[in-house]
């Protein structure tokens, strides 16, 4: 193995790079993590609950459930977490206990002047890194426009005198105020996110993606100035930052400002250097985030300038509907750069397309998207919904780097976790080699290694117990969709099909590096609607996952650890990315798939197919204390109370 260098051993000198078109950039390598000050320490989070008479009803139930996961998520990392919640006026509280909940009711009327007020005061220190979360429609009763527009200028202001501060907004109700709620998320010295959630099943992604970004966000860190201005930077994961600029003069004059260890902030200049030559990767890598941001102001940006002029008074000069020929030209003008950014990939070894390829995957997707939104808008016209998914389509890359983070942060935690898992199965193995008369005396049952239910692997053609002898566990072929909410949440994987083809857990993931190798789309990415095919089942079926079983307690104990690193890459695409919620979750959507199929179509292979699934959650419930404790109560209630059988409690499996 190539040895790292070390951290002083590498140049991480800020560089100027002049791009196509005339443009600028600046690029700051990642700085080592002894550099980075605890961000623990330093982030205060402030939440804003809309509790006026417009949030009643579900939209209220489901922000106020959301407030409470985000608390949970949040109080322990977190130097203070402050919650205000607003009607006409504004209660404050001072979160003190993870278990925070919300009893006031919603009613009342809406009024945004006092809450930007009581926010102003809140956040004074000119030293904190602030996180604002606002669940609301953002419907404001109390005061006229003007003084709305006034009292966010000041709170602007008032934002733009501590180090750091990120809005993100969570919009509730069909008629939310989308212009109001984006402008939030840009009131802050960094661009923060806006979530429409349009049902009780979409308020758990949504603030765990909240969640995974306050979290992991070190971006209050450091700040890049230019005179008194703070210019926005983009976050290239471990390889660093980017700053585009205007000029090679603005470059050349840049600041960095950051925290010390020993308190305080240090302003100094940031020093960058003019960079004849641009590293491919990197340069592709620009290129591609500058495309990004041509388009996020060129078309998501004047979309929602049109949406503003739809609100201002009739005498106002500007117009309600988006120069609809300028924004498809500058799409296409995008389209056609990113399939230049695609043919210079192309180029590079076969490490680096690896490593790019899904990055301008993301992008097309982005292009993509924002292109149906707009041929929408043309056919119907501009309207609040279209505009709350133009805002969405904006975040999505910011959550996704955030969740990014969060997957790193899981994948290091878990490297010991697989070396102890690793060191477990070899002692079982060995005890199971020493006792092969525990096996042999399933013969002649449902289990019978030769003649059960079970069938061998289609790819190593072992059945259960040779595969346990060989430290290996079989499954059921399964085809999944995915988001990259899935990260955060397993529930939100979708179960398309289960297999009638059983598969073991090595074959499967050796299946998937060979796969992959051959096509970088084999598994379907973070697009659900994709079609992922790791291997084709006997029936010609394509499968893209799988589930391991409960054949015998001796098969289960080596299964139950096996399936770790192949739900983690089930649900991130990478085996280290397994979180216990996995375990949770995964074997039951499946169960909900095969139960909806046994009372369609109560075929024999139905039936013995759900007995398989349900002995297999059976084994996880038995082993996790936590489900029971969450369950139980819940069935106890479902009978006799129907708040008990709500989807904020119950989610629905996905499955298509």
């Amino acid at each position: 193995m190539e040895d790292r260098k070390p951290d002083e051993a590498v140049d991480r000198t800020p560089k100027i790079f002049q791009l196509e078109g005339g443009k600028i950039a600046v690029f700051l390598p990642a700085r080592p993590a002894s550099e980075i000050i605890a961000a623990a320490a330093t982030k205060r989070v402030i939440i804003c609950l809309d509790r006026s008479g417009s949030m009643s009803g579900s939209a209220y139930t489901q922000a106020c459930a959301g407030v409470t996961q985000l608390v949970k998520d949040n109080f322990a990392g977190c130097l203070s977490c402050t919650l205000m919640l607003y009607n006409k006026e504004v209660m404050r509280f001072e979160v003190n206990s993870p278990d925070f909940a919300v009893t006031e009711p919603a009613r009342g009327q809406t009024n945004f002047v006092k809450t930007f007020e009581s926010l102003r005061h809140d956040v004074v220190v000119p030293e904190g890194e602030y996180h604002i979360v606002f669940f609301t429609d953002g419907q404001e009763t109390c005061n006229q426009p003007g003084a709305v527009s006034a009292a966010f200028d000041q709170l602007r202001d008032a934002l733009a005198r501590v180090r750091s501060c990120r809005v993100h907004a969570i919009g509730f109700t069909a008629d939310h105020d989308t212009v109001l709620l984006n402008k939030l998320v840009n009131v802050g010295s960094v661009q923060g996110t806006f979530q429409y959630v349009s049902s009780a099943a979409e308020i758990g992604p949504a603030v765990g993606t909240v969640s995974a970004l306050i979290g992991s966000d070190t971006s209050g860190q450091q700040r890049f100035l230019s005179g008194t201005a703070v210019l926005p930077s983009v976050d290239l994961g471990a390889e660093g930052r980017l700053v585009f600029v205007d000029s090679l003069a603005q470059a050349q004059g840049l600041d960095v400002e950051e925290p010390q260890a020993t308190g305080g902030v240090l302003r100094r200049p940031l020093g960058a250097m003019v960079c004849p030559e641009v590293p491919p990767k990197l340069a592709i890598t620009v290129r591609m985030e500058g495309i990004v941001a041509e388009l996020s102001r060129g078309v998501s940006g004047e979309i929602t300038h049109a949406a503003e002029a739809r609100l201002a008074p009739p005498h106002h000069p500007t117009r309600a509907v988006p120069d609809m020929a300028l924004l498809t030209r500058r799409l296409l003008e995008g389209d056609a750069a990113l399939e230049g950014v695609q043919r210079d990939i192309g180029k590079l070894m076969s490490l680096h397309r690896k490593q790019l390829m899904p990055k301008w995957q993301e992008v097309k997707s982005f292009v993509r998207e924002l292109n149906g939104l707009l041929a929408e808008i043309k056919a119907a016209g501009l309207n609040n919904d279209k505009v709350a998914k133009v805002n969405a389509l904006s975040s999505r890359r910011s959550i996704k780097q955030g969740l990014q983070k969060k997957l790193d942060k899981r994948v290091d935690a878990n490297v010991e976790l697989f070396n102890q898992i690793d060191s477990r199965l070899a002692l079982r193995v060995d005890q199971l080699r020493a006792d092969r008369a525990a096996l042999d005396r399933y013969a002649g049952t449902p289990a019978d290694p030769e003649k059960g239910i079970v069938g061998p692997c289609i790819m190593s053609c072992l059945n259960w117990r040779d595969a346990v002898l060989d430290g290996d566990a079989l499954c059921i072929g399964l085809d999944i969709g995915r988001s990259q909410a899935c990260i955060a949440d397993p529930s939100q994987l979708t179960i398309k099909a289960v297999s009638a083809t059983f598969v073991s857990v090595e074959s499967f993931l050796d299946s998937v590096l060979y796969s992959v190798e051959r096509n970088e789309h084999a598994h379907g990415g973070f697009v659900r609607s994709e079609q992922g095919s790791i291997l084709v089942g006997e029936s010609r079926e394509p499968i893209s996952g799988a589930l391991p079983l409960f054949i015998c307690p001796e098969h289960w104990s080596v299964a139950r650890d096996k399936m770790k690193a192949l739900f983690g890459w089930m649900c991130t695409l990478d085996v280290l990315g397994y979180t216990y919620a996995q375990v949770k979750t995964i074997p039951f959507l499946v169960l909900a798939h095969v139960s909806q199929l046994l009372a369609e179509r109560p075929t024999e292979w139905h039936q013995r197919l759900h007995g398989l699934v349900l002995e297999t959650c059976m084994a996880v419930y038995r082993e996790t204390p936590s489900i029971k404790e969450e369950v139980a109560p819940l069935m106890a209630r479902y009978p006799t109370d129907p708040a008990a059988r709500t989807k904020d409690l119950i989610p629905p499996a996905r499955s298509s």
